[in-house]
């Protein structure tokens, strides 16, 4: 089940201290991942465009 995420209970009340950080910093790493997936997207989309504009103004 990708996308659920179950946290072990703790002895009184709540969640495991340790299982809410890891998923804490697990989204944050993933956050950082798409974030510079999409920097990079956009260069190339940018280059791309500059390049189309460049052959417009040859032609």
């Amino acid at each position: 089940m990708e996308g659920v995420t179950i946290f072990c209970q703790a002895m009184v009340g709540g969640f495991r201290k340790e299982d809410v950080i890891e998923y804490i910093e697990n989204l944050e790493a993933e956050k950082e991942n798409l974030k510079l997936a999409l920097e990079d997207s956009t260069l190339k989309l940018n280059e791309s465009m500059e390049e189309i504009e460049e052959e417009k103004e040859m032609a």
